[in-house]
């Protein structure tokens, strides 16, 4: 394969990685995402560190269940560095004092990156929303299929928290870094 659609791919499923940690609320596998000292840029919601940006989600997502989708993803790579621009809209059911909310935003991340060994890894991330909606919620957030995902990882693949006893169910090998 050209070297340069596998490096697309490499940071294709970094990015899937980084949505699934967050929307398991598994925060260390996070710290993997990120090369040593590099910050992320959340505009006024945050600008630090990936550690504190790690501690940052551990305390906002107490009450809140996401879902991150990408999409549109564009990267430029120049050796052992690279640009991407990727495309996001990210789902958020959030209980609060005055009851449940729904938090929908479309933006996009807009990346630098850096090759550490045979792996990307994060080295700054700025934040975009170009648009968003907050609305009262009178969504379920729980559904039957839900209920089938664990916190544990499964025997087969170390970083799938898919339920392995589901008959529907098949544990995936590509979050695996």
């Amino acid at each position: 394969m050209n070297s340069e659609l596998w490096d697309k791919q490499k940071l294709y499923e970094l990015m899937c990685r980084y949505c699934n940690a967050v929307d398991r609320k598994q925060f260390d596998r996070l710290r993997p995402l990120y090369h040593a000292g590099a910050i992320n840029d959340f505009g006024p919601i945050f600008q630090g560190d990936s550690e504190s940006f790690i501690v940052y989600l551990r305390r906002q997502m107490r009450q809140m269940t996401t879902q991150h989708m990408i999409g549109n993803h564009h990267y430029c790579i120049k050796g052992d560095s690279a640009e991407g621009e990727i495309y996001t809209m990210n789902f958020h059911i959030i209980h609060g004092p005055d009851g449940v909310e729904q938090y929908i935003a479309g933006g996009r991340y807009i990346d630098h990156y850096i090759r550490a060994g045979n792996q990307w890894l994060i080295s700054y991330r700025l934040r975009l929303i170009d648009w968003s909606r907050r609305s009262r919620s009178t969504t379920a957030v729980c559904s039957a299929s839900y209920s089938t995902m664990t916190t544990e990882p499964s025997p087969c693949c170390p970083t799938s928290t898919l339920n392995n006893n589901h008959p529907e169910r098949h544990p995936i090998d590509f979050f695996r870094p």
